[in-house]
This record gives structure tokens, C-alpha cells and sequence, in this order.
């Protein structure tokens, strides 16, 4: 009886499969090294601080997700004055940062996606009342905000229910938050923003609204004169 010849392609997929499992794991190693959390978190609780005046925590080691977007995870962050209660806490921040960040030195933020954010309105209110007045140029801040699923309180209440609002501020939104502040009762209290909010619930005084949808558009140009 003839002897049989070995199985040829079989073994030419075990070897390729060697082959793709040592790829995936450069590749991982590789996006490990490249996208360094540590980088980015400094530099977003650095941009809190120095723009907002407000102190950025996070509740553990920030991580990075690929999917559906590259995306850098901050768990159970919270926002604050310094030496004062948090004005809002989330679940979780994600900041989709493009992908060339793999290989660029450069650090860009295409979209921040709070995620179940809680927002304290008093303690908003103080942090706003509180901020230090100057006269020197404050940094043009712009970013694309997507909260998901948040709630808002003031007075231990909850006002607003499965909020979720998505907007970009399409002016400088640290000069409009010196404006408030320096100028409570102005007329300036809606901030240049552009997008949309939806909330499942809205409590106001005695009056309980459902189903709210609201549309913000800043760059809408004043009515011609007619004279």
C-alpha cells in the first residue's frame, strides 16, 4: 500500500494563521505604544483647568476603545471649582480623537461624548459666580459636546430627565462664561452655541413638560432693515 503524502494544506494554514496571530500582535503592541493615555488625559485635565478655572478628575485608568471610532475613555469623571462641590459627574468621557494621533505627534479632539452626566445647577451657578475677573485675553475654546442621557438637579431635585443634547459652540465660549459672570442680569444668557437638546422629562416650578425638543441655531443672520 503506497504511503500518504502529508496534508499539505493544513499546513500551509496552520502557518498562516502563526503568521496573522504574530501581526495582530504587533500591530496591538504598536497601537499600545503610539496612543499613550497618559498623554492625552494631561492634556485634556490641563485644558480644564487653564481654560475653565475647574479641576477634572477621573475614577480610574483611562483607556483607549477602536470602535466605531478611535476613542480615549475617562471613567467617572467629575468637574469642579477648586475647593467646591462638582457641578457635573458622568458615568464616563469619551474623546474621538482622529486616527493619524497613531502615528502624529500632534493631539487633535474631534468630539467629547459625556455619557449619563448628572449636572448640579447650583453648584454651576457658584462656579460661574466665582470665577476671577481679568482682563487679559481668555483662550478661544471650541468643541463639538455630545451629552448622553443626563440629568439635571438644583435644589436636591431632579429638573431634567434623560437629557441629550449635542451641540457645537460656534463663538468663544470662555469670553461668553467671563460675560456672564461679570454681567449676571445681561441679556447674553444663551451661549454661542449651535445643535440641538432633547430631554424625556423637564420639570419647571410646578409644571412637568415631556417629550421636549429644542433647536439652537447662533449663526443665524438678524433680520434685514427695511428702512
Amino acid at each position: 500500500m503506497a504511503a500518504t503524502e502529508p496534508r499539505k494544506p493544513r499546513r500551509r494554514w496552520r502557518i498562516a494563521l502563526a503568521i496573522f496571530a504574530m501581526v495582530v500582535i504587533a500591530v496591538v503592541l504598536a497601537i499600545r505604544h503610539y496612543t499613550r493615555t497618559d498623554r492625552l488625559t494631561a492634556l485634556i485635565i490641563g485644558e480644564a483647568r487653564s481654560a475653565l478655572g475647574a479641576d477634572l478628575t477621573v475614577g480610574g485608568t483611562a483607556h483607549y476603545d477602536f470602535w466605531p471610532t478611535l476613542h480615549l475613555v475617562l471613567a467617572a469623571p467629575s468637574l469642579n471649582a477648586p475647593n467646591a462641590s462638582a457641578f457635573i459627574k458622568a458615568d464616563a468621557i469619551e474623546v474621538r480623537v482622529p486616527w493619524r494621533i497613531l502615528w502624529a505627534d500632534r493631539y487633535d479632539i474631534e468630539q467629547i461624548d459625556v455619557i449619563r452626566p448628572v449636572l448640579d445647577l447650583d453648584a454651576l451657578k457658584q462656579w460661574l459666580a466665582t470665577r476671577p475677573a481679568s482682563n487679559a485675553s481668555t483662550p478661544d475654546i471650541r468643541f463639538n459636546l455630545h451629552l448622553i442621557d443626563g440629568n439635571a438637579t438644583s435644589g436636591g431635585m431632579t429638573v431634567a430627565e434623560g437629557l441629550d443634547i449635542a451641540f457645537t459652540n460656534s463663538g468663544d465660549l470662555a469670553a461668553w462664561i467671563d460675560g456672564v459672570r461679570a454681567h449676571p442680569d445681561s441679556s447674553a444668557l444663551v451661549p454661542p452655541l449651535n445643535g440641538s437638546a432633547d430631554a424625556k422629562v423637564l420639570q419647571i416650578g410646578t409644571t412637568r413638560l415631556e417629550g421636549v425638543h429644542l433647536e439652537v441655531k447662533d449663526d443665524v443672520p438678524p433680520p434685514a432693515s427695511h428702512e
